[in-house]
Formats: C-alpha cells, structure tokens, sequence
C-alpha cells in the first residue's frame, strides 16, 4: 500500500505542473486538437527530478531509489536548520550586548535600532525603514517561493 502511494505521489509530483501550464504541455499532448488528452496522447513529461530519482540510470525508479532521495532531501533539510541554529546563536550572540547570556528587551531593541539606523546618526530615517521594509518584504516573498518547491521530486 504504501509503495502505491508513493508511486501515486511521484506520478502527480512529476507530471501535474507541467500538466497545469497553460498553452504548453497541454496543446503538446492534445495531438488532434480535441480539448482531451487520449491515454494514447498522454506521456510523462520528461523532468529532471524524475532523472535524478533514477540513480541506476535503467529507466525505471525502485523504492530504494526513492528512500534516496527522501534520504538527500532530509539532509538538505538537517544541513539548512543546522545553519539556521548558527545564525540565531550569532544573532544573539550580539544583541547580548552585557554577556549575561540573556537578551533583554532593551538589548533587542538597542540591536535592532543599530541594524536600521544604517548611518549612525541616532535616528531612523522614513528612507532606512523604507529599505527595510522593502528587504523584509522582498525576503518573506523569496521565501513563500521556497516553501512552494518540494523538497523531494
């Protein structure tokens, strides 16, 4: 049952967004121009995950192959949060502005006030939060993008 479903997941994985796209695949699969695509019509698009998953290169894609990539995946993920923990020590680290090991309110705010107070004048500009609004915004798209792609194919 569950090597079905796994099947099931690579087959939509694989085939629905490049099935979804309007004017491409479909009008490439719909061979006589009858708005359906014939099961003689239809092939799998030929994508790079698929080929990836395929580490033997037979054509075919194993359960073991699959576990494979589902293995590189989870690292890719261990390896992203690991460098996450990095940055958030770092991060704190440097708010800390005693070393108590303890980040109080006003070392957070002291530490952010800096981070936009890009001149060092003392005061925040409508152009420095501007730009940071601008760069927070332009982060948080980037990263929906990111949260959008599968991890796996």
């Amino acid at each position: 049952m569950r090597t079905k479903i796994i099947a099931i997941a690579i087959i939509t994985a694989i085939a629905a967004p490049a099935i979804a796209q309007r004017g491409g695949p479909i009008d490439r699969l719909d061979t006589d121009d009858d708005g359906f695509i014939s099961r003689e019509e239809f092939e799998m698009p030929n994508h790079r995950r698929a080929k990836r998953a395929d580490a033997d290169g037979d054509g075919a894609i194993t359960l073991a192959e699959v576990a494979e990539q589902q293995d590189k995946a989870e690292a890719r993920t261990q390896e992203r949060a690991a460098t996450a923990r990095e940055k958030a020590a770092e991060r704190f680290t440097n708010m800390d502005a005693d070393g108590d090991g303890a980040v109080t309110q006003e070392e957070a705010e002291n530490f952010a006030f800096s981070k936009l107070d890009k001149d060092d004048d003392g005061y925040l500009s409508r152009e420095e939060m501007r730009k940071q609004m601008r760069k927070h915004l332009g982060a948080q798209k980037g990263k929906a993008r990111r949260d959008r792609r599968p991890e796996h194919y």
